[in-house]
């Protein structure tokens, strides 16, 4: 790859040779591409140093704030297409000035040659020049037309070899990203194989697993026949047991319907006796309120009885106090006051 300086006449378009770049700066293919690594792309496969007056030019280009902030593919193409212009631009100016450089140095000498008097008055505005020195000067005229012709098929021949080279490049990520796919595949296909081997020690660990819990089960099975043997004759055991047992079931029914008779006989009699008692309950509640009322006159008449206690004695201490009244009709008053006292009580 060179730098550009001519429009691409191998049939590489430089759409093709954007998108090559731009591939192979952005590996990840995330879209986005750094600066940094376009320049060093481009000086990797042109040759050039990044101290190169194009490349630095195309650094300013893809990053003119020298910020270094990554590029989507739009503005990528729009800064290498402009950077690619400026380029041919440079470079047909630099051809135009060399072949115009080339052509009056001939032309120079064939106006020596056709005109003589012109040669003379040259010579005589500067040094003598010998004939051998023009020979020279002509032999070196013709070497660097020569060279310059031949740098002209050297720059033909770079530029199909630069197409060459991109039509390469553009076959080797092809097969690079074929290759990465294959690489992705045989790693899907290895994560696989080892997800298999995985899955196939899952396997043989179960089916041991299995085999072991088979041993296990046919022992058991052993086991339960001779337990179904025992239990038939437990069974067999159990239905002549059983047998008594209805027997004796039999009797207990025909003893329950007579315990259920006689309840039936016992429930009625605890009705009746809850009847009289309900009637006992209803009398003793009468008793009792005839009780609560004997109780309160008894209360009234032992008030009544203190209230004529107070009385008796006091009539009593005014009857002492007189002195034509004898202590022997006291003793009978007090006799006759305690009788009455006694028969209000009663």
């Amino acid at each position: 790859m060179s730098l550009p300086s001519a429009p691409d006449e191998s049939g590489c378009s430089d759409e093709f040779a954007l998108d090559c770049t731009f591939a192979a700066c952005d590996p990840e293919r995330t879209g986005l591409v750094q600066p940094q690594r376009v320049v060093e792309y481009v000086a990797a496969m042109t040759g050039h140093s990044g101290q190169d007056g194009r490349l630095r030019a195309l650094r300013r280009a893809l990053d003119p704030a020298a910020a270094g902030t990554a590029l989507d593919w739009a503005r990528f193409r729009a800064a290498m297409g402009a950077w690619i212009a400026a380029c041919r631009q440079d470079g047909a100016t630099e051809e135009q000035d060399v072949a115009i450089g080339d052509t009056g140095a001939v032309l120079t000498e064939d106006d020596r040659h056709a005109s003589p008097a012109a040669a003379q008055r040259q010579g005589d505005s500067t040094d003598d020049t010998t004939p051998a020195e023009a020979a020279g000067l002509r032999s070196r005229a013709r070497q660097l037309a020569a060279q310059n012709s031949k740098l002209q098929r050297d720059a033909e021949q770079a530029e199909e070899l630069n197409a060459l080279l991109a039509e390469e490049i553009a076959q080797l990520q092809a097969q690079l990203r074929s290759s990465r796919q294959a690489l992705e595949q045989a790693r899907v296909a290895t994560e696989e194989l080892d997800d298999m081997k995985a899955v196939v020690k899952g396997l043989e660990e179960e089916n041991t697993e299995l085999r072991r819990q088979a041993r296990q089960a046919e022992k058991e099975q052993h086991s339960l026949c001779s337990q179904a043997e025992g239990l038939q004759e437990e069974n067999q055991r159990l239905l002549a047991e059983g047998q008594g047992l209805r027997e004796h079931i039999q009797a207990q029914a025909a003893r329950m319907a007579s315990l259920e008779a006689q309840l039936c006989r016992g429930t009625a009699l605890l009705s009746a006796r809850d009847t009289a008692l309900t009637q006992a309950g209803q009398r003793a509640q009468e008793l009792t309120a005839a009780l609560e009322e004997y109780e309160r006159v008894v209360q009234e008449l032992r008030l009544e009885t203190t209230r004529l206690r107070q009385q008796l004695g006091q009539l009593r201490d005014a009857w002492a106090m007189r002195p034509w009244c004898p202590r022997g009709q006291l003793a009978i008053q007090d006799t006759a006051a305690a009788s009455r006292v006694r028969e209000g009580q009663g």
